[in-house]
């Protein structure tokens, strides 16, 4: 049911009042974020993981980590800092302008999410998601800290957008797009990595494209990934003498998420901020180099797998849970960035919780009614099993990706939830109806144009895209 054919209105182009919208939209999701920026009081960490990569790459000519060659954290967002710390003066006391880029980026999101809404639904729920889009708090607040997060999140926002205009427009320059970016996104965070599959195995079952060219598109998206990735596994294979596509921190992750003080989120059993690697542990791994370090940390977690499988399933919900909800919202406040954290925690968690609700009921609603969303729901299901298997982040860092894309199954709800409450109404006001618009229980929205005229909402309605 969720891999139903094509929506009507295909990938159209955008007429003058879409246009209009969408730019003012944009223009109110920048302005918002700047208002919450100098609000928070952030700052940039650069002496913090790709801070401190793209500091010695500026230094030392090369992707080092505490003066060792690395692959602690993939290479483009290092380089991306490591540029505006050469040729623009990034520096601890000099760093908004990199935080005005990324909010930049983080409003561009409305075009995309528009896109994507529209051909999957209806121009009506691309409005409402936008709107939803440019008042969530994770949205908002995926700035306030300078890592990849923002790229990432662009990266699968047209990563969506291009995996659609293979099965619309059947050409193989969308397919080669889709395996640039499944290689770019790689490069930024690995977990990108998780969506590959889901995306092969929906263009490999599109109905509407004929066999030997989904077999094309397959190829080409496999085949420019891996050239993508080439250059970077290249020269971590030539540093550590093994393949590493992404970065060198699995093991780890893997390890304190699964692990005799493991909470599921960041904060260890023993109250501590985070679950620390205890000395001997890190005088087994000291003579090895990163990626022999990850593989044997990776069989210490296995290890403990195998000795505490109830544990074990016990931390992995747990995770879970907080991968949606976030780990400081259910525990005592244990932060870990203590001034960015102690903003992100004042949002109350009830707001949280409305929007995962409302995409849960989206999300049904769009499976009832045959809509094409495998790849979205499959984008958030793989990421959510990944995550998983390591610990949630204090901040919803790693869910707040997923957040522009979902904002359809939110729009969707609010969608339905008008329709039905509109209906509603207008029964309760003596009104009548056809056997046909009684079938839809109040859910079909070709009936709502009306209403929504009453409340003065001109974008939120109908039309015959040319």
């Amino acid at each position: 049911m969720v891999m139903s054919g094509p929506s009507k209105y295909g990938m159209v182009s955008l007429n003058r009042k879409e246009t209009a919208f969408l730019v003012s939209c944009g223009i109110v999701s920048f302005l918002v974020q700047y208002y919450f920026l100098l609000k928070s009081g952030t700052n940039i960490f650069t002496s913090f993981e790709h801070g401190r990569m793209a500091s010695e790459l500026v230094n030392f000519g090369g992707f080092y980590y505490y003066h060792h060659l690395s692959a602690h954290r993939a290479p483009l967002y290092v380089i991306y800092l490591a540029v505006l710390m050469k040729y623009f003066g990034l520096s601890q006391n000099h760093y908004m302008f990199a935080f005005y880029l990324h909010i930049l980026i983080t409003s561009l999101f409305c075009f995309p999410v528009y896109a994507l809404a529209k051909h999957i639904f209806s121009p009506r729920v691309a409005v409402i998601s936008v709107l939803v889009l440019i008042s969530d708090w994770y949205v908002i607040t995926l700035n306030y800290l300078l890592l990849p997060e923002v790229f990432l999140t662009g990266v699968i926002l047209l990563l969506l957008i291009n995996l659609y205009k293979i099965e619309k427009f059947q050409r193989k320059r969308f397919a080669v797009c889709c395996g640039a970016l499944f290689g770019i996104g790689t490069l930024l965070r690995g977990v990108l990595l998780c969506f590959f599959p889901v995306a092969l195995l929906w263009v490999s079952s599109r109905g509407s494209i004929p066999v030997r060219k989904r077999i094309t598109y397959v190829l080409l998206i496999g085949m420019i990934t891996a050239l993508t990735l080439a250059p970077w596994t290249i020269r971590n294979y030539f540093v550590f003498k093994k393949l590493v596509f992404g970065d060198t921190t699995l093991g780890y992750n893997l390890w304190f998420g699964n692990n005799e003080k493991a909470t599921g989120g960041f904060a260890g059993s023993d109250g501590g901020k985070w679950v620390p690697m205890p000395k001997s542990l890190v005088e087994q791994t000291k003579g090895m180099n990163e990626a022999e370090r990850s593989e044997y940390l990776i069989a210490r977690a296995l290890d403990f797998i195998k000795t505490h499988p109830k544990e074990f399933l016990i931390l992995r919900l747990k995770s879970l849970f907080y991968f949606w909800f976030t780990y400081n919202y259910w525990h005592e406040f244990k932060v870990v960035f203590a001034e960015v954290d102690s903003f992100f925690l004042k949002f109350p968690r009830e707001g949280l919780v409305l929007f995962n609700l409302l995409l849960v009921i989206g999300l049904y609603t769009a499976i009832k009614d045959r809509k094409d969303i495998f790849l979205i729901a499959g984008l958030a299901a793989a990421f959510s099993l990944l995550y998983s298997l390591f610990h949630a982040d204090a901040m919803l860092r790693y869910c707040a990706p997923l957040h522009p894309a979902l904002t359809l199954f939110v729009g969707n709800a609010l969608n339905k939830l008008y329709g039905w409450f509109s209906t509603k109404r207008l029964n309760s006001e003596g009104e009548t109806f056809s056997p046909k618009e009684k079938r839809g229980s109040g859910l079909h929205i070709d009936n709502l144009n009306t209403s929504f005229k009453t409340i003065g909402a001109i974008f939120i309605r109908e039309y015959n895209p040319k």
